[in-house]
Parts: structure tokens; C-alpha cells; sequence
């Protein structure tokens, strides 16, 4: 059992022990049990409320004043490590992975009291993993079940209720069976279903919701697409990916048949730290990520995302693993935000929505003035870097303004390092570079000299072999590297012998890759194409 000390002392220790950056403790709240899910409420009065799910209760906390919570009503419910919660009018729908089917808890006697109930619509529905209510009052029950656990696993998608008429009552409308579906968002007649399983997010047309219509899939970054969310206009996503070193990746939705990957986030690059939960608010991304915390992402520019904040909630180090923080809510009127770390509880936070330095550019090979691709770009004094896509581009940034060096590398050219850059707040820095690169051979195929690197076949549609030879010389310090088209390093292997192969393309997306063989002497380069 936890040992629970004063309010005051705790939330003390915590703000003087935690990284943090643009964002602020105010309160930390504790319980005798491990945390899950969070969401919110804003009464008629405007008192806020965090509704948070434990393993056997949901608890009500007035965070009204961010420095002084309340602990307010718990409501006491199966044993589950899975809740989800969401509001619709004054009520709170919650869902376990236990049974009982769908909490409704009656908010509108709050602070004082609350009315609660359970409904399962005729045994239809015992459990659900994540729950979702629309604009309009459609709620979407991901990952649902029934009480003999008759449904497939592969049909485990939406199961919807109509909250519209009578909240208290709701019906039941239609269900989608595409997938099982981990989290989701719906607007109009639009659901983004999250298919973890399947590694995509499915775009169902839910107009009618007795006939459902899937629109589009698109693959996510490393095929375990968690929970996603839509920019107000509708225009851009944001998806997580559950793994290890997963990314945050963003997507132009503007058009379903040619939805296109924007840009790609991840915290802590080579810590092994896993993504949960990722909400757009205006042109920002906040999102829970175990182990670290929350996370403010600046997403103005969805080709450039650029994180500006951090708060770490949780005392272990950033690494692989499921402990720390789970969710995070980001919509009170006040601007408050509230997270849910597993092991330490509730925090109440202030953010500061500060707007990323951009540095932008273009890297080109000056002996043969073409441009340069895969060009490490790293912002000196940060944690961030980039690397220049396949016409020479690079994006990339910092969270906090500043004069910086700014270095320019890559394999068999020559380092570049510009000094006392500025970089603003909201701002654009343009800096090319010119790197010699004497050696660099470039795009290569078969007829490549020694050293080689070919990929057999180069369009393929599940994996290709890609054979290299460093030359008797060039094994010292060599490796693969593979990168999408955009610069992002998806993996790279050291080279042990002279000659051998690496087979890749099990866990890619479908689209057109660029594999380097890099060594201090040289770098030979090749497209590949997966269907």
C-alpha cells in the first residue's frame, strides 16, 4: 500500500523533483489504488471536475481551483486496469474490461451528490475497452464485448448508443465489425477507427449507422495504431502508436483517396519510451507518454512538429514499459490540464502553448551541386535534430528561442557548423548548407562499382533482400541505414562482415524508401518501393 503523505508536502516534492518545461504543477491528488483513464466536466456554474478511473472506483475531484482539489465521490465498480470515460450533458458514461456494461453517473447535483446506474442493453454488452460520444451524441464503445464473450476478437469495432433523447436511457444504434477498434473519434458522419491489430486507422462513414461503409485505411508508422484525433477543421490527424519508441505521426486527411504522412514525433529518440494517448488543441498536440509524462507538441506546421513542454510525471526513467503516465485532458475553459499518472495519481497542471522555433533549409553536394539526402541537421545545445529528405529538404526546430550552432553531417562528406543561429518563437530561420562529399557515389543499382548496395527485388510488396559489399577496406564503423522519404531514420543495422544482406519490409507502410550504406569513406544510396 502506498504511503500517502500531506497534500501540501507531496505536491511540493513533486515540483521540485520533476522536469519540466511549459508546463507547471499546481496540485498532485493520490490514491490507494493504481490510475487508468482521465476525462473532465464543466458544470453550469463553470466549476471543473476530473473524472478519474482507478482499478475499482471512478473518482470525482473538483480542480476548480487548480491548487486546491477536492476530493468529491467515488463510485466503486468492477476490478479493471482498462477504464474509459467521457461526458455527454451532464452525465459520465464509463466502460471497464471487467463487466457490468456501460456507468452512467448523473453529474448534475455535483458538488453535492451524484445518481449512478449501469446498463447493458439486454446482455448485448458487458465490457468495452475505450468509449468515445460525438458532437451530436452518438457514443462509440471500442473494443466491446458481451456477457457469454461471444464475439470475435476481429469483430470487436464500435458498438454505438444513441444518447440523444434520453441520456439517461440511451438505445442502441448499429455497430462496426471491420476490426477490433482500440480508440477512436467521430464527427458528422465520419468515424476514425483506430485498429491496433490491424496496424491502421479505418475512415468508416457512419451516416447510417445500421450500414456501415469503410472509406479508407493508412497504415501507421510502426502498424499498432493506438488512439486518434482531428484537427478542428477536420483537415489533419494525429495517431499514436503503443510500442517502444513509437512516434506521434501526423497525416493531411484533407482528401481520403490520397491521405499523406506530414511529419513524425518522438519523444525521447533511442529511450525505448512508448506513446499512449494524443489530443489536438488548436495547432497543439498534447499527449500522455508512459514513463515520461505529458508532452505540448507545437503542430502549426503539420510537415514540422516541433515539441515546446513537457512535465515528467512519474520517477521512472524514461525506457520501455507500461508505468507512468496513462491520460491526460486538455478542455476545461480555464486551460487547466489534468493527467493521470498509474502510480503517483492525479496532476493538475498550467501549460504554456509558446510557439516552436523553426529551422528550415536545403542541403546540397557541393562538388556536384545536387542535392543531399539523409544530412544529419543538429540544432547544438537541444535535444532535436532532423534529416534531409530525398530532394535535400530539412525540418526541424526547438522548443525554447536562442542562439545556437547548428551542425550539418552525414557519411563521406564534409561537416558543416554554422554558429550563433537566432532562432525565435513563431518564427522561420531559413539556413542552407553545402557539404563537399568528394567520394559520394549517390543513387546507385547493379552496375554500381565496389562498394555495392541492391535490393532484390526494389518493388516488392511484403520484403526485399538488400545486398552490400563495403569493399575489403571499408568495413570499419559501416551500417544500413533505411529512411522514409521525408528523412525519418525507421532502423539501421552495423555492418559485421564485408558482404551479406539485410531483409526488410515486414513492418513498412506501403510507399518509397531510400536504404543508405554509409561508412567515414563513402555512402551509396538506393530507392526501394513497397506495394
Amino acid at each position: 500500500m502506498k504511503h500517502i503523505l500531506s497534500f501540501v508536502l507531496v505536491a511540493t516534492i513533486v515540483a521540485s523533483s520533476f522536469a519540466q518545461t511549459n508546463l507547471s504543477l499546481n496540485a498532485l491528488v493520490q490514491f490507494n489504488d493504481e490510475a487508468n483513464d482521465i476525462w473532465g466536466y464543466v458544470d453550469t456554474l463553470g466549476n471543473e471536475y476530473a473524472l478519474v478511473g482507478l482499478r475499482n472506483s471512478t473518482e470525482i475531484v473538483d480542480v476548480t481551483d487548480p491548487d486546491n482539489p477536492i476530493k468529491l465521490h467515488s463510485v466503486v465498480g468492477p476490478q479493471s486496469t482498462w477504464r474509459s470515460l467521457r461526458t455527454w450533458s451532464h452525465y459520465a458514461y464509463i466502460t471497464n474490461e471487467t463487466s457490468n456494461g456501460l456507468l452512467i453517473i448523473d453529474l448534475a447535483y455535483l458538488p453535492d451528490s451524484i445518481v449512478t446506474k449501469e446498463v447493458n442493453f439486454n446482455a448485448e454488452l458487458a465490457t468495452a475497452h475505450t468509449i468515445f460520444i460525438d458532437e451530436v451524441g452518438f457514443a462509440y464503445l471500442f473494443g466491446f464485448n458481451d456477457s457469454i464473450r461471444s464475439i470475435p476478437t476481429d469483430k470487436r469495432g464500435a458498438y454505438i448508443v444513441d444518447l440523444r433523447n434520453d441520456p439517461w436511457n440511451p438505445t442502441y444504434a448499429g455497430r462496426y465489425e471491420g476490426a477490433y477498434v482500440h480508440d477512436g473519434y467521430a464527427r458528422g458522419d465520419t468515424l476514425w477507427a483506430a485498429q491496433i491489430y490491424a496496424g491502421n486507422f479505418a475512415v468508416v462513414d457512419v451516416s447510417v449507422k445500421g450500414s456501415l461503409t469503410v472509406l479508407a485505411n493508412q497504415e501507421t508508422p510502426s502498424r499498432f495504431t493506438h488512439n486518434s484525433w482531428l484537427t478542428d477543421d477536420g483537415n489533419y490527424l494525429v495517431n499514436s502508436d503503443e510500442v517502444s519508441g513509437g512516434y506521434l505521426s501526423f497525416y493531411d486527411v484533407s482528401d481520403l483517396n490520397n491521405i499523406s504522412e506530414t511529419d513524425r514525433y518522438q519523444a525521447y529518440p533511442g529511450s525505448g519510451v512508448i506513446p499512449h494517448n494524443a489530443y489536438f488543441v488548436g495547432d497543439f498536440v498534447v499527449a500522455s507518454y508512459y514513463k515520461v509524462g505529458v508532452v505540448i507538441v507545437d503542430a502549426t506546421k503539420k510537415n514540422n512538429v516541433i515539441e515546446i513542454g513537457q512535465y515528467d510525471t512519474s520517477p521512472f526513467i524514461a525506457s520501455d514499459g507500461f508505468n507512468g503516465c496513462w491520460g491526460v485532458f486538455t478542455y476545461f475553459p480555464s486551460g487547466t490540464i489534468i493527467a493521470s499518472d498509474i502510480e503517483e495519481g492525479l496532476f493538475v497542471l498550467t501549460p504554456n502553448y509558446q510557439r516552436a522555433c523553426y529551422l528550415e533549409g536545403k542541403v546540397t553536394n557541393t562538388t556536384n551541386n545536387t542535392d543531399l539526402n539523409t544530412v544529419k541537421v543538429d540544432v547544438l545545445g537541444s535535444d532535436n535534430f532532423s534529416v534531409s529528405n530525398y530532394n535535400g529538404d530539412y525540418y526541424t526546430g526547438t522548443g525554447q528561442p536562442g542562439v545556437y550552432d547548428v551542425r550539418f553531417t552525414r557519411a563521406g562528406c564534409s561537416t558543416q557548423i554554422f554558429t550563433n543561429i537566432s532562432l525565435t518563437s513563431g518564427q522561420t530561420t531559413v539556413l542552407n548548407a553545402g557539404l563537399e562529399c568528394a567520394n559520394l557515389t549517390g543513387i546507385t543499382d547493379a552496375t554500381t562499382p565496389e562498394p555495392y548496395l541492391i535490393a532484390k527485388p526494389s518493388v516488392f510488396n511484403t520484403q526485399t533482400s538488400i545486398s552490400f559489399f563495403t569493399g575489403e577496406s571499408g568495413l570499419s564503423q559501416s551500417n544500413i541505414a533505411i529512411y522514409d522519404m521525408a528523412g525519418h531514420l525507421l532502423n539501421q543495422w552495423d555492418v559485421e562482415t564485408p558482404f551479406g544482406e539485410v531483409i526488410v519490409g515486414d513492418n513498412l507502410p506501403a510507399g518509397m524508401y531510400l536504404v543508405n550504406l554509409n561508412n567515414a569513406n563513402f555512402a551509396h544510396s538506393i530507392k526501394i518501393l513497397k506495394n
